[in-house]
């Protein structure tokens, strides 16, 4: 009964963080008040206090400690520069390492139980979110923190979601798949028809958003996760694999030519940011700042968004923080990759790869809480029939 109860009351906690991540940094935009949901995740830190301990290894303390120094380092060098920083930028990184220290501890606690419900809401997110998506693109209707309603926005008029663009909605849309899929297939040993109907729609939703990177990343996972069947049929379907990876690089190569000029040159400088602040970084949301300090319009196109959260984290908090988080990278996927290669191994680099969509990451909060999962994974294959 204790347990049951346990669970419960953690199911809760977990529930009422994913929708704080999903309604997100522009929430109060839509309802004023909601600007204090940025407060509940810290709250809930007290809340793990009362939690029986759990079993904490290496990978749970360096995560945890990692965030703690990541979000405290950004906010000390924030004070050096807080002339061109506000609270709110402040406020998404603690509210970040809040996100990741909650969703880590309690899956650590129970993490077949966290797991189970985690594909729950995933299922329904991403169906609700799907339907949301076309009825934003047929009805032209967006919500008020949407990149299109901006006064003078001229351009294509695509869903946004919760989120400032489309990007961040494609994301979020692959976050809910890959780890779904992930879970039908290793623990409930669900079949492929489930998973088609998934990744078809989708796919044809990230199509119609147009974010190239989550179509990458989805195709890529689709390939493995039906690695076995490819084998078995090879000679059928190369040839639909050929011509599929030949439309992606033709979309690639047309649509993007200058948005990746623009891209190399933002990730050039944000390298070259290391240099100017001394290997330290600037503090909080100020690669804004940076790329306008250069007041370079031909290499930027007035796009200041960093575009990537491992060289936003490069301008923010410096050289050293950047190196602590890819070694962090590698030794977690080293402990996934020891629990067997499957498709939760892919979770982490598919996280990496997604994460160069949004323009500014730190402000998509859901993606702290897909990384804790992720990380969760370690816990739940100790106890899990995985296949």
């Amino acid at each position: 009964m204790k347990d049951t109860k346990l669970i419960q009351i953690e199911s809760l906690l977990l529930g009422v963080l994913c929708i704080t991540a999903l309604l997100g940094a522009y929430a109060y935009l839509y309802f004023t008040p909601l600007t204090l949901i940025r407060l509940v995740a810290p709250l809930m830190l007290g809340l793990l206090l009362f939690l029986p301990k759990a079993e904490y290894d290496k990978p749970y303390f360096l995560t945890i400690a990692f965030y703690f120094l990541y979000t405290l380092h950004t906010v000390v060098m924030s004070v050096f520069y807080c002339e061109y920083i506000s609270l709110i930028d402040v406020l998404n990184y603690v509210l970040g390492m809040s996100i990741v220290i909650v969703t880590l501890t309690v899956t650590y606690s129970q993490p077949q139980a966290i797991f189970k419900f985690f594909y729950r809401f995933s299922l329904v997110a991403l169906s609700l979110l799907i339907i949301f998506a076309w009825v934003e693109r047929l009805a032209d209707w967006h919500l008020k923190g949407a990149t299109c309603m901006q006064v003078g926005y001229t351009g294509d008029r695509l869903p946004c979601g919760f989120w400032a663009n489309a990007n961040d909605f494609a994301v979020v849309l692959t976050f809910f798949l890959l780890f779904m899929l992930a879970y039908a297939k290793n623990v409930l040993k669900k079949g492929r028809l489930f998973a088609a109907a998934f990744f078809i729609a989708t796919f044809a939703t990230l199509v119609m958003l147009k974010c190239r990177i989550a179509m990458s990343v989805t195709v890529l996972f689709a390939i493995y996760y039906y690695r076995d069947f490819l084998r078995k049929y090879l000679k059928i379907i190369l040839p639909l694999l050929l011509l599929g990876g030949a439309a992606l690089l033709v979309l690639f190569l047309t649509k993007g030519t200058s948005s990746g000029t623009v891209r190399l040159n933002l990730y050039e400088y944000a390298l070259l940011s290391i240099r100017d602040s001394y290997f330290l970084g600037f503090g909080a949301k100020m690669e804004r700042v940076y790329y306008t300090w250069l007041n370079n319009a031909t290499l930027f196109h007035n796009d200041i968004n960093t575009h990537s959260f491992l060289f936003e984290m490069v301008i923010s908090s410096g050289l050293f923080i950047f190196i602590l988080y890819l070694l962090l990278l590698c030794f977690l996927e080293k402990k996934i990759g020891e629990r067997g290669k499957n498709e939760f191994y892919l979770l982490l680099p598919a996280y990496v790869i997604l994460l160069f969509a949004p323009s500014s990451s730190v402000d998509l909060w859901f993606h702290y809480l897909f990384f804790a999962v992720a990380v969760g994974y370690i816990p739940f294959s100790k106890t899990a029939t995985i296949r």
